[in-house]
């Protein structure tokens, strides 16, 4: 989803996880889903801390 494709342009990565999370139940499993959105939202978390860091370390 987050990559071009020859019939439709890359999505965002708030985008697909809103598409992920819209078809839960239906294209996706809701369990699958779930522990996606787990990691997901680590990984957001720890990309925040790691801009902070950055910032912090440079004022």
């Amino acid at each position: 989803m987050t990559s071009d494709r020859p019939y439709r342009k890359a999505l965002l990565p708030e985008m697909a996880r809103d598409e992920i999370v819209r078809h839960s139940g239906t294209q996706f499993d809701p369990n699958v889903v779930q522990a996606f959105l787990l990691v997901y939202e680590a990984i957001e978390k720890s990309a925040i801390g790691h801009q902070r860091e950055e910032r912090a370390l440079a004022a």
